[in-house]
C-alpha cells in the first residue's frame, strides 16, 4: 500500500515502481511530482501487491495467510487446516493470487473432506465429453493403488501413462489428467496436481476417483 501511494503523482526516474521504501525515499523529490491530478488505479495496486506476495518465503507466506485459511469463514472444518500443505504449495499459489484472500479458493479441494458439488461445465467437459472416461478413471485407480504416494513425478508417470496406452489402444487422443483433475479438485484447472496429491494422500486420492466414477455411471 505504502509503495502503491508513493506512486500517485510521481515515478522513479529509472521507471522501476516495485521497491523497498528506502529506495524510494533516496528517489524522491518534488522537482518530479507531477502537477496533474492523480489518479488512484485499483488494479496497480493489485499488481504491486502481487509482487510483494511472490517476493514472501514459503514460510512467510504460510504465516501470514492462515487467518484466512482459519477464520469463521474458512470453506472446510477448522481442524483440516494444515499450515505445510500451504507452505508446500505456496510457490504455485503466491504466482496465482493478487492478494492473501484469494489463496483458499487454490488449496480447498486438499483440505475439502470429499468433492461433494463438481463444477457443472468442467464435468461435463472432461468426464461426459471426454474420450474412454470411465476407463480413465478405472486404469487410473489401478495405477495409483500401487504408488506409495511420495514420489510427484511417480504419480505424474503413472496417470499420464494411462492416456498414452488408451491413445495408441484407440488410436485417438485420450486426456489422462482433465478427469483426474476433476475427479480430485472438482474443477478443470488449478494449480499442478502432483505434489498436491503426494500432500491430499492416497486414500482420499483413490476415494475421490472412485467416487467420480461411480457419479459417471
Amino acid at each position: 500500500m505504502v509503495n502503491s501511494l508513493a506512486l500517485l503523482g510521481w515515478g522513479p526516474p529509472d521507471e522501476v515502481e516495485v521497491r523497498p521504501i528506502e529506495e524510494i525515499i533516496e528517489l524522491f523529490t518534488l522537482e518530479t511530482v507531477n502537477k496533474s491530478a492523480a489518479f488512484f488505479d485499483v488494479k496497480k495496486l493489485d499488481h504491486i501487491n502481487a509482487e510483494y506476495i511472490k517476493a514472501l518465503d514459503p514460510v512467510r507466506f504460510a504465516e501470514l495467510v492462515e487467518p484466512h485459511m482459519t477464520g469463521d469463514d474458512a470453506p472446510w472444518p477448522v481442524e483440516a487446516y494444515r499450515s505445510e500443505v500451504v507452505e508446500a504449495l505456496a510457490p504455485e499459489i503466491q504466482q496465482r493470487i493478487a492478494t492473501l484472500s484469494e489463496a483458499p479458493s487454490w488449496v480447498s479441494w486438499i483440505f475439502a473432506p470429499s468433492i461433494d458439488n463438481y463444477d457443472e461445465k468442467s464435468w461435463n467437459k472432461a468426464m461426459v465429453k471426454g474420450k474412454a472416461s470411465a476407463r480413465v478413471l478405472d486404469e487410473v485407480v489401478s495405477a495409483l493403488d500401487a504408488e506409495s504416494f511420495d514420489d510427484a513425478e511417480a504419480l505424474e508417470a503413472a496417470v499420464m501413462g494411462v492416456g498414452n496406452r488408451l491413445t495408441e489402444e484407440m488410436e485417438t487422443r485420450v486426456m489422462s489428467q482433465a478427469p483426474v483433475r476433476v475427479a480430485l479438485t472438482g474443477h478443470s484447472a488449478g494449480i499442478p496436481l502432483w505434489q498436491a496429491m503426494t500432500l491430499l494422500g492416497k486414500v482420499s486420492c483413490l476415494d475421490r476417483l472412485r467416487a467420480a466414477r461411480a457419479r459417471l455411471d
